[in-house]
């Protein structure tokens, strides 16, 4: 559902919502919500469903390149308010992560404020304060902010400060035209998907031992999370 509104600017919301609700029975379609929009401003509501068909993903790229804002509904709840933009860039939980486009998802350890641990490996990441030591945290990178580099490139090339490695072994590498993807998996079983420009080249083989990078500033930390949130497909939302 899209709302185009026109081009004055008041000094108050055009539209403010408080506390809306819809119940059928036990189910939530609308969970306390509450909203203002903005005089000329072009709000698009986006639900999760089950099954996400082609259409459903067209409307989803549709209000990404429209929308001033975008609000992601879940179980009757907002889940995500804001920008195309920064709703992907920087996801507010896994579920909003998930949901727009594709996400790595990583299970790390905290140790300390910007430290932490994977698979055993040692990691950097964002600060993030509240940590206990050993607690569960979710890592999300996005595809295309990963770098997939042979085990001979990495050697020659340094890895940059503020940068994390994982070793993954690639599991396939597909060609689509402007772009190409490698799958990988790495040797606890996490599962990773890297995305490069076709230009840039990946030059690996299934079979292939690889070094995955990415910058610490890149990955988002969340604390909390349902394993529903990271299945696209998972739950009716």
């Amino acid at each position: 559902m899209s709302a185009v509104l026109n081009d004055k600017q008041p000094t108050r919301p055009l539209v403010s919502l408080r506390n809306l609700n819809k119940h059928y029975g036990d189910f939530a379609a609308v969970d306390d919500i509450s909203l203002d929009i903005q005089d000329g401003e072009f709000l698009t509501f986006l639900l999760a469903i089950r099954k996400r068909s082609a259409a459903e993903r067209d409307k989803q790229v549709d209000a990404m390149r429209l929308s001033q804002r975008i609000a992601i509904f879940s179980h009757g709840k907002i889940v995500g308010l804001g920008s195309g933009y920064d709703l992907y860039q920087n996801p507010p939980n896994a579920f909003v992560a998930s949901f727009l486009g594709n996400s790595n998802f990583l299970r790390i350890k905290a140790h300390g404020n910007g430290a932490a641990s994977f698979e055993g490996q040692p990691l950097a990441m964002r600060l993030t304060p509240g940590l206990a030591e050993g607690q569960e945290v979710l890592l999300m990178v996005r595809p295309e902010k990963a770098l997939a580099l042979s085990v001979e490139q990495a050697a020659r090339e340094a890895l940059p400060a503020g940068w994390n490695e994982v070793t993954a072994k690639v599991g396939e590498v597909l060609f689509l035209g402007e772009s190409q993807t490698c799958s990988v998996l790495t040797a606890g079983g996490t599962a990773m998907t890297v995305k490069a420009l076709s230009a840039a080249g990946m030059p690996m083989q299934p079979g292939d031992t690889v070094k995955v990078r990415w910058a610490v500033a890149d990955a988002c930390v969340y604390t909390q999370w349902a394993e529903s949130d990271l299945n696209k497909a998972a739950g009716a939302h």
